[in-house]
């Protein structure tokens, strides 16, 4: 490359590398430039491009990036060179020596588009001449009428002579309207073309500049100030998703729809940003706040709908709440020995009931503990007189007579499935238990001399 009298360029490849070399000539000193695509440490964070002057510093950058070949290449004869040129490849790009066309006729060369348009400047600029040109002519006779005009203004006398110069009056006055059509022309034309590159406003009705308007599906000329008050005004209302303020008011059925990228191109403030981005996640997600680690976080919604029971998403946390009563749940860690969970708690309390060993009324279903004595039990809330049996948990009977619920007592225990009293082996309350027993006896006794 250096030995060439143009600029040039090769791109070198040897997996996974791939540079391209330049040399560019015509300054008073060649400028060898290297481009790398991949990082290096030098240049750690992306592509890199070398510039210099000197081929000893360019064969030295490319050492680096190629290195020599290894031995492996080298043990085998002259096989390494037949592997080397397989794993690398290059192009090579020099520079035409013919001298290059001006930029005009490659301009005119490059489409259709371009030749038109040089067309068309020619015609207005021809066409602006010949308006100069006979602007300049009306002018020159508008200052010749207004000559005459002072002239005649004193009394003159009449003769032929002025009498024949009547025709120059009329014609003066055809000119002066034919100026005038000419001026009106002008000005039509430069309305026209002053208005097709504007925009009438459907929102402040205001003339704009087309660069000053903005594309929305629904295709309403809007300028950026009044779609950006628009969104803005939304955003703070927390409105999702944000339609045009014009199909809103025609009341169509299918509004255009503002997108995130119009939001970015007119310039919103980062504050109204970050809440649109919230209000467009919201629409596939929930946010739902852990009363532990009072943080936030984002969950799928349809996730969050069909779940009962909540779980912070965060990795340091397992904070576990029910999602109707906001109570928290505790967690089984691997055994069964906490309850599930209820809102209203009958779950809870029917766990410790059975760890207890507790019974319920079976007519009032109030909590009923026993701690001594017999296993005839009797309910205390008003109005319930209800009789039953500790160690079965059934009802024996309903009533407020005594020798009723004797007699019921009576023939519930003595069926020998339920036993009236507990039956311990411990020679400390056998006495309890004799006595107990003859008590029954009598009661018993007692019971049949009145039947």
């Amino acid at each position: 490359m250096q030995s060439l009298r143009s600029s040039a360029a090769v791109i070198i490849t040897r997996p996974p590398n791939t540079i391209a070399c330049a040399i560019i000539t015509g300054f008073g000193l060649d400028i060898f430039v290297i481009f790398d695509s991949r990082p290096r440490p030098s240049y750690p964070f992306g592509s890199g491009l070398i510039l210099s002057t000197s081929i000893d510093q360019a064969v030295a950058r490319l050492q680096t990036i190629f290195p020599a070949v290894g031995q492996y290449f080298l043990s085998e004869s002259d096989l390494w060179r037949a592997r080397l040129l397989n794993n690398v490849s290059s192009s090579i790009f020099v520079s035409n020596k013919q001298p290059i066309r001006d930029i005009q006729g490659s301009t005119i060369e490059s489409g259709p588009v371009v030749l038109w348009l040089q067309a068309e400047m020619a015609c207005l600029k021809q066409e602006n001449a010949e308006l100069t040109s006979a602007k300049k002519k009306l002018e020159e006779e508008v200052n010749r009428f207004d000559s005459v005009q002072t002239t005649t203004a004193e009394p003159p006398r009449l003769d032929r002579q002025e009498s024949s110069s009547q025709p120059p009056y009329n014609h003066t006055s055809s000119s002066l309207s034919t100026l005038n059509k000419l001026q009106q022309s002008i000005e039509d034309i430069q309305l026209v073309a002053s208005t097709a590159h504007s925009f009438s406003c459907a929102i402040c009705m205001d003339e704009q500049p087309m660069d000053n308007t903005v594309e929305l599906e629904c295709n309403h000329p809007i300028c950026r100030d009044c779609i950006r008050g628009h969104i803005c005004s939304k955003i703070e209302e927390r409105r999702f998703p944000v339609h045009c303020p014009v199909c809103m008011m025609e009341q169509n059925d299918q509004p255009g729809v503002i997108s995130r990228l119009l939001v970015q191109l007119i310039g919103v403030d980062e504050r109204n940003y970050a809440i649109w981005e919230e209000m467009e996640l919201s629409q596939h997600s929930v946010l739902i706040h852990c009363r532990r680690c009072r943080r936030s976080a984002q969950v799928d919604k349809e996730e969050h709908e069909a779940s009962e029971v909540l779980t912070c998403p965060l990795p340091d946390c397992n904070y576990v709440w029910c999602k109707a009563c906001q109570r928290p749940i505790a967690t089984t860690n691997g055994s069964n020995t906490n309850p599930p969970h209820s809102c209203d708690g009958a779950a809870e309390l029917r766990h410790l009931m059975q760890q207890q060993g507790w019974k319920f009324c079976p007519n009032c279903k109030i909590p009923v503990e026993r701690i001594g004595g017999c296993r005839h039990m009797s309910c205390t809330v008003p109005g319930c007189n209800t009789h039953f049996c500790y160690d079965c948990g059934e009802c024996i009977i309903r009533s407020t007579f005594g020798y009723r619920i004797q007699g019921a007592v009576n023939a519930h225990h003595c069926s020998g499935t339920h036993q009236l009293f507990d039956v311990d082996n411990d020679n400390n309350n056998n006495g309890e238990i004799n006595f107990m027993r003859r008590m029954v006896r009598r009661i018993r006794r007692m019971t049949r001399r009145r039947a």
